[in-house]
């Protein structure tokens, strides 16, 4: 019987050294290679693992990384693929300010809890500048003299923190002049739906993003049922604010806080005896209204709709409530069979409401009150215009109501004496709302 070939114990491969992402310096069995991309020849075990080194260079904020790579000989594989992988992104600068140095602090994945601080020199604009993943700290500083004493100080005027992973590996800086003026700002608020002041100017509600220049401001945070929030912030650079704030209530909101924590149980009768405790505890004018308009939505739902329309129009002389207490004016009216009266308050809504749940709730309400019919709106700029709708002239003047309209195709004539006369065609779809604005023309 002949014998078994035996394997060889060692058999001649090519080792093809690759890297990412940069080019590193090989080493193998205490040996360079130079640098990647490099292939070797020699005879090794088969079967064996083998571990080669190489380190990666990153030249501009003086760091270097050794990796591994373990790799084992197949006898059918006489080209052996190994790929250095660091863990390593890239920074890339795309502008910068005039006449300020840029440093980067870094915690590298693989030494988290050592802060490693680089002033990046003669920066390319385009150019990659390696980074290790991790966290970093990117800040800006500029030359500052110090009042009086002819000294300056580095002074920072740009700071961002920055992740930059193997999901996030490339960072664009693109920093200019005008950043170096202004800082964001993120306020959260508990509750949410504050009024935003920045220096008794209003400029949106919580939760808010925005940007604002640089120097002393004062932050008011307003909510009905709530104490006023004031605080003031101090920005010398463009440094991200972010602030959580939970706001103070006072008497009357916490029995509005309390009465539409009973409401969303169901309890509509133990939320209007702790509702009419508001009006006994000097409430503001918004405090009250709200309340108004809470109590009217309770007996809403319990089907008192005479008694919830007294409550609404109390609530609608509040600015603020004016527009979710005509949606309850229009629910009560439309509950009681008063549907000429609910679609007036229901088209001022559709056309004014900014706020998004009160849209929402009147779009609802419009395929409630109008399920099968159509509604268009005329509004001429002058008002005052005689409309003539497929040849029939309207009795009321513009602004003026269409509210029963069958789907189909419209002529629509808007006429006014001294102006030239606008023609329209218009084509409704089954219940649909449709706003007709028209500037007019004078006569030359």
């Amino acid at each position: 019987e002949p014998k078994k070939e035996e394997l060889p114990a060692t058999i001649p491969v090519f080792l093809d050294f690759a890297s990412s992402p940069l080019p590193a310096k090989v080493s193998f069995k205490g040996q360079d290679y130079g640098m990647t991309p490099v292939k070797i020849q020699m005879k090794l075990n088969v079967d064996k693992e083998y571990t080669a080194e190489a380190v990666f260079d990153l030249k501009e904020i003086s760091e270097t990384y050794k990796g591994e790579a373990k790799f084992t000989i197949e006898r059918d594989e006489p080209l052996v693929p190994i790929l250095f992988k660091g863990p390593i992104g890239v920074l890339k600068v795309m502008e910068l300010p005039r006449d300020v140095e840029l440093y980067v602090e870094g915690y590298f994945v693989y030494d988290p809890f050592n802060a490693k601080t680089a002033k990046l020199d003669n920066v390319v604009f385009g150019k990659p500048v390696y980074i290790p993943y991790g966290k970093y700290v990117v800040e800006l500083r500029a030359g500052k003299e110090l009042a009086g004493a002819g000294e300056y100080i580095k002074d920072i005027r740009y700071r961002r923190e920055i992740l930059v992973s193997e999901d996030n590996p490339i960072f664009v800086l693109k920093i200019t002049a005008k950043d170096l003026t202004e800082f964001p700002v993120e306020i959260v608020s508990v509750p949410e739906g504050s009024d935003v002041f920045i220096d008794t100017k209003r400029v949106g509600r919580t939760p808010y993003k925005g940007i604002f220049p640089l120097g002393d401001h004062t932050l008011t945070l307003r909510k009905d049922g709530y104490f006023e929030h004031k605080q003031e912030l101090k920005m010398d650079s463009n440094t991200p604010v972010k602030l959580e704030i939970v706001l103070k209530t006072t008497v009357a909101g916490e029995n509005i806080n309390a009465g539409q924590h009973l409401m969303q149980k169901g309890r509509y009768k133990d939320a209007i005896s702790k509702l009419t405790e508001v009006f006994k505890q000097s409430p503001s004018t918004g405090e009250k209204a709200q309340a108004q308009y809470l109590i009217g939505s309770c007996f809403v739902h319990m089907g008192d709709l005479s008694t919830a329309e007294d409550y609404f129009k109390q609530a609608i002389e509040e600015e603020e409530m004016k527009y979710p207490s005509m949606l309850g004016l229009v629910s009560a009216y439309h509950g009681l069979g008063r549907r000429d009266e609910a679609i007036p308050h229901l088209v001022e809504v559709l056309l004014n409401a900014k706020d998004e749940v009160v849209k929402k709730e009147a779009a609802t309400l419009f395929q409630q009150v109008s399920p099968l019919r159509s509604i268009m709106y005329i509004h001429s700029d002058p008002e005052g215009a005689r409309v003539i709708l497929n040849d029939k002239v309207m009795d009321q003047q513009t602004p003026l109501i269409l509210p029963d309209l069958s789907l189909g195709n419209y002529k629509v004539r808007i006429e006014k004496e001294g102006y030239h006369p606008q023609d329209l065609s218009i084509n409704l779809s089954v219940n649909e709302f449709n706003p007709v604005l028209v500037k007019l023309k004078p006569n030359s």
